[in-house]
């Protein structure tokens, strides 16, 4: 009798904590997949796919990571921190890959952050 189809799957938080326990360890290839394997798992995970982007852009893959972080604006029931959060990772992303305006752009519409100026000097 094949058990490998009996073995429990990891709960969310345990994957999450793997993770970053491997990041810690700078073992980011390790914590990328435990990142994967959790937003397999559970796509509500909006702390998991910022990880994932920041993995992303940690690479120098920042295109995908703009994707991400991009994606995770059009969540809803997201509180203002959360909001804050992924703004600031996108502006990160996206300064990275030397896309600046958009990453000011970013920044200007971080929640609870005053909306002044056009230019850089501004923020």
């Amino acid at each position: 009798m094949d058990l490998r189809f009996f073995r429990r799957k990891k709960d969310s938080h345990t994957l999450y904590t793997e993770a970053l326990e491997a990041l810690l360890q700078g073992d980011s290839d390790s914590a990328f997949e435990k990142l994967r394997e959790l937003i397999r798992e559970d796509t509500e995970n909006v702390r998991a796919y910022l990880k994932l982007g920041d993995i992303f852009r940690q690479r120098g893959q920042a295109e995908q990571a703009i994707k991400i972080h991009r994606s995770l604006t059009f969540r809803r029931k997201l509180s203002a921190a959360m909001k804050a959060d992924i703004y600031a990772r996108s502006a990160n992303s996206s300064r990275s890959g030397k896309r600046r305006r958009r990453a000011f752009a970013g920044l200007r519409r971080r929640p609870g952050r005053p909306i002044t100026g056009e230019g850089p000097t501004t923020l």
